[in-house]
């Protein structure tokens, strides 16, 4: 009988070790563990630029990128948007400007083909690099970009499109790094693009 209990306390202490073992074992990997820095936002495509050149992902990598979605037919935030972007890069020195890229995607391909976004795009002062392309592959940039778009009918035969509207900076390896608003300033979109140029 004595010897019963020595045995059942023995087993009792060796589970209660084996449990703090384990716990302390979780809490150490718990630790050393960091969460990833990068969103999942991105992915490659491969889309039409406004001199009709096919531009894939990998071309812009080497560069910090500036990412904006929107359309030509937008009435005011897109061209709020670019053209804040446009004075901010413009302040920039000569060296960060060639260490930066201004991407602007077009959430309406139907309407903003080759030459429409060649004529809208000269329009503002940055050299931004304007893509299109088939509705397949616009709605496959979108998805992998998070972006919200959508056909807003207006009258009986237009439409506007609802869209995010939020500016994306990518890094060199044209993955996610920060975001802004579109309509921040000139000043505070300049000297966000200087902590990273």
């Amino acid at each position: 009988m004595f010897l019963k209990k020595i045995k059942k306390k023995y087993v009792y202490i060796i589970c209660i070790a084996l449990l703090a073992a384990s716990l302390f074992k979780a809490f150490d990997l718990s630790q050393k563990q960091e969460p990833s820095s990068k969103a999942a936002i991105g992915g490659d495509f491969i889309l039409t630029n406004q001199l009709g050149e096919t531009v894939s992902l990998d071309q812009i990598k080497g560069k910090h990128t500036v990412l904006f979605f929107g359309f030509t037919s937008c009435p005011m935030i897109c061209p709020t948007s670019l053209n804040n972007i446009s004075q901010a890069y413009e302040k920039l020195s000569e060296d960060q400007q060639e260490a930066l890229n201004v991407v602007f995607i077009t959430v309406d391909p139907e309407r903003d083909t080759v030459e429409v976004m060649a004529d809208y795009l000269e329009s503002f002062s940055a050299p931004i690099i304007g893509l299109t392309g088939s509705e397949d592959d616009i709605a496959e940039v979108i998805s992998g970009y998070r972006i919200y778009a959508q056909k807003a009918p207006e009258g009986e035969y237009s439409y506007t499109m609802n869209h995010s509207t939020i500016v994306y900076i990518l890094d060199k390896k044209a993955e996610f790094l920060d975001h802004f608003a579109y309509n921040l300033s000139v000043e505070d979109i300049y000297n966000k693009l200087i902590e990273f140029l």
